[in-house]
């Protein structure tokens, strides 16, 4: 359960890491696509400046970035559709707002743990898709000589657009930890899935403090 979530995450910080290539040179953006376009790029641009910053300390990297894409990837509606239709609507309030706690700093705990091994990937931008009021804007790491697509899913939140879901070549954050816990659930409690994320969380924490 615990590795699936730690490639995706690093790899959008690794999207970050260095220069991009324009791959819609010759498109014209429009509305929404443009907002998606721009949104997009812009975390990317951010990211990769605080990432770069040789006066800020890798903890206050790590506060930077959680920062610039904490508004932006809704991870309160990802911990929502990764339990999905068969186990979300059985939780009561109580229990939806701490899975949905401890999912999120599962998320960040793991989004950090490769960050100091990001070096010389590059990025390509595609022009954002629109399917059902939604987009989809597709990026390709380079990295090492391999070539890794990214997809952000977006969709608009009143004013504001949000990333839903990230697939890497093809593969869902979502549907992944989505099958993994429907998996465990089938023969533990709720409870039981709860203690796993938190031990997980705990020991990538006393994993950080033993490298400081």
């Amino acid at each position: 359960m615990e590795k699936l979530l730690i490639i995706p995450l690093a790899l959008i910080l690794a999207g970050s890491s260095a220069g991009a290539e324009d791959k819609r040179a010759d498109r014209v953006l429009t509305g929404d696509q443009k907002a998606v376009d721009a949104l997009i790029r812009d975390m990317v641009e951010q990211v990769l400046a605080a990432l770069k910053d040789k006066e800020l300390s890798q903890a206050d990297k790590k506060d930077r970035v959680i920062k610039i894409v904490d508004p932006i990837l809704d991870m309160s509606l990802m911990a929502k559709l990764t339990l999905g239709r068969s186990h979300w609507p059985k939780l009561d309030e109580k229990q939806r707002k701490l899975f949905t706690g401890i999912f999120k700093e599962q998320l960040k705990t793991s989004y950090f743990e490769k960050l100091d091994l990001l070096t010389d990937e590059k990025v390509e931008y595609d022009a954002p898709v629109e399917k059902d009021k939604k987009f989809q804007m597709l990026t390709v790491i380079l990295s090492k000589g391999q070539r890794i697509g990214m997809a952000y899913k977006l969709y608009k939140d009143k004013d504001a657009w949000k990333v839903y879901d990230i697939e890497i070549e093809g593969v869902s954050i979502v549907k992944s930890y989505g099958s993994q816990y429907d998996e465990f659930l089938r023969d533990n409690s709720f409870d039981a899935l709860i203690k796993k994320m938190q031990r997980k969380i705990d020991e990538d924490k006393n994993l950080d403090k033993a490298k400081k």
